[in-house]
């Protein structure tokens, strides 16, 4: 054996140690450095050869790793990379007469709020790599908090649920307002008009970015994509559902059972028992995450993606939690807290049993604790020296583990701060005017905090338009838009400030800077850019492009498609019907819309004015542009399934690439040609 083979064989046991161990060429050169923490597993995949490995520090906390393989994925030549983070810091509420804390093994103890939240998420809103934590308080709204900040409001509404989605939120504020996301940098928006059912995010396209998935009751399950477009991909509302590496594992119940999705792949049943609970979790070190779920009567199982299933314990748990590589499970009171790995088996840690469980990298050694809280003995961490440690003796009602900021100094006084510090609100900050812009009294006065420029309401705050820039936020260092003293409009940001065709501006509307699109003049549609907007009162606004909830807001009532764009509104001339008898004189009740029955005018009908209509079409969907033509040369099929009737001299009519039978012109024995000199199926 060589020597190169030698080091393929070292290396499929790749380690990641808190230093850096650069590799150059095709041998390892080590820096002199010091082991800090514990070693961890990164990559266990042994087959082919495993290469060129490469270590970087994350900003915060956490570390990036790259490497060539070969193999992996059951390709060739390939380059892997993953990226490990861990939380350090505990936020809990402790319920009403205590309210909201923030915990860490260094700082201890921080009071947030003395308001108890009904509901609150975790989420890297800013890309500091540190979470801020978003609350719902009732009677006051939703508020965030980040390690630097005061609380702001976001919404003075409740939401009934949320997630963290993407840079932002995603909210469910019920049937009287439907559902809603929320980033910094734009605000609130809604998406659906519809009350959800569950949500979760998963990057279930392969883009590297999560999918907002949703059920809907009374219409099935959809996928959200940040352009603005919801897919369907099941009418079944799961009971359940998780993601899984690059998809989605639906519960549909006793009924379905145990599903799973992906965009390459499509629906695969994994199971006809209805589960009780699953989750995903590298339960083998293969780089993968596996699929744990516990059956009633059955017990606990794992599988791999395409492997069988595989028993690791008969009794079914109250609560199970991924814990590093392995499982910790809540077997309740005749069993207690047990904790399972692949190498080490069953390891009882205690016999009580567990009100909450969470995992958190605590004491920031680079392995996650486990925190638990015991009914009548309080909450407790478990690390992996098998000791047991008092974090405090009040039971929270709930906890979120958050990545920890690595710049924030606790405190308790002024005299525990460095030169040029003060204590405030147990934060150690500057007091110097111009140093951080934290304070506004003399160096070192008492400090006092004035906004940030991070605060969008203080950011953004104006008079008239004059006040108004764009350019780089002096503090975030990303392109923004506000006022002169947060941005730096030296620093421009040309595809964010204008817009790629230069079509925004920035504008003081109701004392906030804020970004519209132009207004261009128009007489038609035609004058507007063909497939983005359309003649709105004499001006080219964005036209409405949401896509598939159309027939459910106004079922036979869309407006026909407009200068290319495929639009969400109901048509101002739809009249529904039950029967012929509740239409006008020359209509017919067609698919509970009234339509005029003489053929040639809608070409929706065959028989003679006004006799019973029948569909032309049969159950053919596709759809006409109803462009003018002269003659059958003039028109033409489109769309990527084919699907479209249009003119050769429009512009390719874009739509998304899925196909069902309805759209098999052939099948149906219809053709795409010029009727009454527009272009139509017939």
């Amino acid at each position: 054996m060589n020597a190169l083979e030698n080091f393929h064989r070292w290396l499929k046991g790749l380690l990641l140690f808190s230093c850096l161990l650069p590799f150059v060429s095709r041998g390892p050169v080590f820096a002199q450095c010091t082991l800090t923490g514990s070693e961890y597993q990164v990559n266990t995949y042994v087959q082919d050869f495993q290469d060129s490995a490469s270590v970087a520090g994350l900003t915060g906390s956490g570390s990036l790793v790259t490497w060539e393989g070969s193999g992996h994925d059951g390709s060739c030549n390939g380059v892997y990379c993953q990226r490990f983070s861990f939380r350090n810091r505990l936020v809990l509420n402790f319920g009403p007469g205590y309210g909201l804390y923030q915990y860490d093994q260094a700082g201890g103890w921080k009071q947030w709020n003395t308001v108890s939240p009904s509901d609150m998420v975790t989420v890297d809103l800013n890309g500091d790599d540190a979470d801020e934590l978003i609350a719902a308080f009732p009677g006051y709204g939703l508020y965030i908090k980040d390690s630097a900040n005061d609380w702001q409001p976001i919404n003075t509404f409740i939401p009934e649920g949320i997630i963290s989605f993407r840079n932002g939120i995603a909210c469910d504020y019920g049937s009287a307002y439907g559902q809603w996301l929320w980033d910094r940098t734009r605000g609130w928006r809604q998406i659906n008009a519809f009350d959800p059912g569950k949500m979760i995010a998963a990057d279930i396209d392969r883009d590297a970015e999560d999918e907002l998935v949703t059920s809907f009751v009374g219409y099935g399950l959809y996928y959200y994509d940040v352009p603005g477009v919801w897919t369907q991909i099941n009418t079944v509302i799961p009971e359940h559902m998780i993601p899984l590496n690059s998809g989605i594992v639906c519960d549909f119940g006793a009924a379905h059972g145990l599903w799973y999705w992906t965009q390459a792949g499509g629906w695969e049943p994994l199971n006809a028992v209805d589960p009780e609970q699953m989750l995903a979790v590298d339960i083998n070190n293969d780089g993968t995450d596996e699929l744990v779920a516990s059956f009633d009567a059955y017990g606990l199982y794992w599988r791999y993606e395409t492997g069988p299933w595989t028993p690791i314990n008969t009794v079914i748990p109250e609560n199970v939690i991924r814990l590093n590589s392995g499982l910790a499970c809540d077997f309740g009171a005749t069993y207690g807290l047990w904790i399972w790995t692949q190498t080490g088996g069953w390891v009882q840690r205690t016999p009580l049993d567990p009100e909450q469980m969470t995992v958190v990298d605590i004491d920031k050694d680079s392995v996650e604790e486990l925190v638990v809280s015991f009914s009548g003995y309080g909450l407790y961490s478990f690390d992996e020296t098998d000791s047991w440690q008092l974090l405090n003796a009040v039971v929270p009602v709930d906890m979120k583990p958050c990545i920890y900021k690595p710049d924030y100094v606790p405190c308790l006084s002024d005299d525990t701060c460095m030169d040029g510090q003060v204590c405030d609100r147990s934060e150690c900050l500057s007091c110097c005017p111009g140093s951080t812009g934290v304070c506004i009294d003399v160096c070192c006065g008492r400090c006092q905090a004035k906004p940030s420029c991070k605060d969008q309401t203080y950011s953004r705050a104006c008079r008239e338009d004059a006040d108004c820039t764009c350019g780089i936020n002096v503090i975030t260092k990303e392109c923004d838009y506000g006022i002169a003293e947060c941005i730096n409009e030296l620093q421009q940001c040309p595809d964010f400030c204008t817009g790629i065709a230069g079509n925004l501006e920035i504008v003081c509307k109701d004392n906030q800077c804020v970004q519209v699109v132009k207004p261009t003049g128009c007489t038609t549609d035609a004058d507007c850019r063909y497939g983005a907007e359309w003649c709105e009162d004499g001006a080219c606004v964005a036209c409405d492009n949401s896509g598939v909830f159309c027939d459910l807001y106004c079922k036979n009532g869309m407006i026909d498609r407009r200068n290319g764009c495929q639009p969400c509104i109901c048509r101002r001339d739809y009249v529904p019907c039950l029967s012929d008898e509740a239409c006008g004189d020359g209509q017919i009740c067609d698919r509970s819309e009234c339509l005029s029955c003489c053929p040639g005018s809608t070409g929706a009908c065959i028989l003679a004015c006004c006799g019973k209509c029948v569909d032309k079409l049969g159950g053919f969907c596709g759809w006409s542009s109803n462009a003018s033509c002269a003659s059958d040369a003039d028109c033409m099929t489109g769309g990527c399934s084919g699907q479209v009737c249009q003119s050769i001299n429009e512009e390719p009519v874009i739509t998304t690439c899925e196909w069902t039978e309805c759209y098999s012109a052939e099948a149906y024995g219809v053709i795409c040609g010029c009727i009454n000199a527009t272009c139509q199926w017939r």
